[in-house]
């Protein structure tokens, strides 16, 4: 970087310090400034890779057509940029209340005014569970799934809306989620830039001349997270078949913890250095969405979560191992024990 683009960054850096401050307001009363974080709901990034998610967004499409008649109230909850609540709109939908907790929604309001859809959509900056709305609804739709997929909460927030939001008979786009767990046998490569290990420590040290054990030693013996994309994961080594680990009725589904686990066979042999986590959804009547490594496409914008353990776990073909899932504190964690096979 020159010494030109420095200072330009530096000076950006420093004027949108000042707009998270207060310091800065926009004085037009049109879009707010938004940031370039890739890791927050209230900046852009996030919702152009969902835009540019095609099937997501597309599959989403699909149900809706196949769901809203004319007659019907929807509400959209993580509504975002108002993808959703606009194909709502667009399927004939009587109403439509856009609900979003963060500033995007003002940008929503703007994506309405400039599609002609502001008396057919509401948009409600708020979170979800602070919301009353002056009727009930027939529809919900909504995408609250992270990469690990319910730690957005959509068990909670869907059952809240269900109670207070909806009528009896309302139908949920999506109804149903699926946890599947991958196990995986991956080269330790894989892994040189997610954790520290003796190699990378050793490494660290030939480039600058440090002692890097304490790092060492602040992480072996414990299990790590990393994120892959599914389309990538497809080509990473596999030691068994997918596992279903939770299917949750979000009619019916309550945040809680849990716990459960499953018996797996390897199918070849091999060490289990990962188990990569992730979903399909109901959408509608009989059509369900997955981003299944086979399936997703590159363009799908979920990572899914994988769960590196302490220690590679040796298996040979044919045995049996037992595959504990916990979801507690908002977060994935597994245990593996190798198994008696029967």
């Amino acid at each position: 970087m020159d010494a030109w683009s420095e200072a330009f960054t530096k000076m950006m850096n420093q004027v949108m310090s000042l707009v998270r401050c207060g310091v800065i307001v926009n004085q037009t009363g049109q879009i707010p400034i938004f940031e370039s974080d890739p890791g927050h709901f209230h900046s852009l990034p996030v919702h152009i890779r969902m835009l540019n998610d095609r099937a997501r967004t597309q599959a989403y499409q699909v149900a809706l057509q196949q769901t809203v008649t004319s007659a019907d109230i929807v509400v959209d909850i993580g509504s975002g940029t108002g993808i959703l609540a606009a194909m709502a709109a667009a399927m004939g939908a009587r109403h439509v209340y856009a609900i979003e907790r963060t500033k995007v929604a003002r940008l929503a309001q703007k994506f309405f005014d400039a599609n002609g859809l502001s008396n057919r959509v509401t948009v409600i900056e708020s979170e979800s569970g602070q919301v009353e709305l002056p009727e009930k609804a027939d529809v919900l739709v909504s995408e609250l799934l992270g990469n690990d997929p319910l730690a957005e909460k959509i068990r909670g927030t869907t059952i809240d809306a269900v109670k207070r939001l909806l009528k009896p008979d309302a139908r949920l786009l999506p109804e149903r989620v699926h946890l599947y767990a991958l196990p995986l046998s991956v080269a330790p490569t894989w892994t040189r830039g997610r954790i520290v290990t003796p190699a990378t420590a050793k490494q660290w040290r030939s480039w600058y001349g440090f002692d890097f054990s304490p790092l060492l030693d602040a992480t072996v013996g414990q299990d790590h997270y990393a994120a892959i994309t599914p389309h990538a994961a497809r080509t990473r080594p596999r030691l068994a078949d997918a596992v279903k680990l939770v299917e949750v009725d979000l009619r019916t589904a309550r945040e809680e913890d849990i716990e459960v686990s499953h018996r797996a066979t390897a199918r070849r042999d091999g060490q289990l250095t990962g188990i990569l986590v992730y979903f399909e959804i109901l959408l509608g009547r009989d059509h369900w969405f997955t981003i299944a490594p086979d399936v997703a496409s590159a363009c799908n914008h979920w990572s899914s979560i994988t769960w590196i353990p302490a220690r590679p776990i040796s298996l040979v073909k044919g045995q049996s191992f037992e595959i504990t899932y916990r979801f507690h504190d908002g977060r994935s964690s597994f245990d593996i024990k190798k198994v008696p096979n029967q």
